[in-house]
């Protein structure tokens, strides 16, 4: 039996499955919520041929990849909640692709056991009960770390155009599914021909090369913007709302998001009145635009922002890496049970990366380059999050590669160390 459980890993880790199955069960709420109606709109939108409504009214809040996902079920009129237990699926498989992951360089019984623990992490699970883009891209980014470690190993099966093509389109449906990810391959892409220029490592050319094709594949999503925004390189307009909030100069308000209409819903009444007090003025007068052009003028405000208090907004910098790891601080929102319960989650988490990065940099040559590859994206992501209104699900989507860096640290890097300090 045990034999079984270590050649088919999947049967191994079912009762997570059923796990995932009861949280969503016991926090269905039977109606939509929060993000969920956006994101069933747009799926609705392509089913009538296109997506966003025409200028000035344009929204590209969301990349389209998750609403591409929704279309069977809003075509066959899904119940809510038979969507919402695709989602306990889709971190299964998620699993399972972690398991198969590390398997490439981890014995199986070790291997299921780093999976276990991979599958008790907490914080994903806030996002199984929802019908919103987080479990599908922590998904996406499990298929990218397993075909990443395929891609660059020594196998030349792997090398083929059609493993590429494959590859490079699963990095692309990650962006149009996280759009962030688009401008984050066009950092990677310019930092890995770099390091091929300087190093003449040919792993870092195909880097740039399968980089560059998966931003290819994003191309007519781009064309579509432009013919909407008339600007190019256009992935959505939510992000000058973002950068208002993060560059918010308000003494005692910490660069946390707040959503159009300034009624945040987890605010008392004393301090929502206080927030709107201290921004519906600019509120008014932003909306008076629609569109690409109420982006601008809220980029416009947080440029100017910027300049005026850089020292209040390098603090709102430092709370988004916070809010990345724990979801705290918020204004006017007090330290409460659920964010002490992310502290003790994280913290160990945080440790483990700190001191995977202590072995990753004693050991600086025997780091695989798959995973140097994928720290890389997730590192410029992580960076590029915390320019904006970052929370947690910013951090926790990337556990697949986290995790990767970690297990592997402790069962190779850490015995390397080991072995140095006894010859020294």
């Amino acid at each position: 039996m045990r034999k079984i459980f270590f050649e088919r890993p999947y049967l191994a880790l079912l009762p997570f499955l059923l796990l995932y199955l009861i949280i969503i069960l016991v926090q269905d709420s039977g109606m939509l919520t929060g993000d969920e109606g956006r994101y069933l709109t747009f799926a609705e939108n392509l089913l009538n041929g296109f997506y966003s409504p025409p200028p000035p009214e344009i929204n590209l809040w969301n990349g389209p990849g998750f609403p591409l996902y929704l279309i069977p079920f809003v075509a066959f009129k899904v119940p809510l909640l038979i969507i919402r237990i695709f989602n306990a699926v889709l971190y299964f498989l998620a699993l399972i692709l972690f398991n198969k992951t590390l398997s490439h360089f981890i014995k199986k019984k070790r291997s299921l056991l780093f999976t276990f623990l991979f599958g008790c992490y907490y914080m994903p699970y806030k996002s199984l009960p929802h019908i919103i883009s987080e479990t599908l891209s922590i998904f996406l980014i499990a298929a990218v770390a397993y075909m990443a470690v395929n891609y660059f190993s020594s196998n030349l099966k792997y090398k083929s155009i059609k493993h590429t093509i494959l590859f490079a389109m699963v990095l692309a449906y990650l962006a149009l599914t996280k759009v962030l990810f688009g401008e984050v391959y066009l950092f990677a892409a310019m930092l890995f021909l770099l390091l091929y220029l300087v190093t003449k490592n040919p792993l870092y050319k195909r880097s740039f090369s399968l980089i560059i094709l998966a931003f290819f594949f994003c191309i007519p999503y781009l064309i579509y913007t432009y013919s909407l925004s008339g600007k190019i390189l256009y992935w959505s307009n939510a992000a000058g709302m973002s950068l208002y909030w993060m560059s918010n100069p308000v003494p005692g308000e910490l660069g946390e998001w707040h959503n159009d209409s300034l009624n945040t819903s987890s605010l008392d009444q004393k301090s929502l009145q206080l927030l709107q007090l201290n921004h519906q003025a600019e509120y008014d007068e932003i909306h008076q635009y629609k569109g690409v052009q109420r982006d601008m003028k809220f980029k416009e405000m947080a440029w100017r922002n910027l300049k005026s208090h850089p020292i209040k907004i390098f603090k709102n910098w430092i709370a988004n890496w916070s809010r990345m790891f724990f979801n705290y601080p918020e204004s006017y929102v007090s330290l409460g049970t659920a964010k002490i319960l992310n502290m003790l989650v994280n913290i160990p988490v945080l440790l483990l990366l700190a001191y995977s990065a202590f072995l990753t940099f004693k050991n600086k040559y025997q780091l695989p380059f798959a995973i140097k590859f994928l720290l890389i994206i997730s590192g410029i992501y992580l960076f590029g999050s915390s320019l904006l209104s970052a929370y947690d699900r910013m951090f926790y989507i990337h556990a697949p590669v986290f995790g990767l860096w970690i297990c592997y640290a402790f069962s190779f890097l850490k015995k390397n160390t080991n072995k140095t300090a006894t010859v020294s």
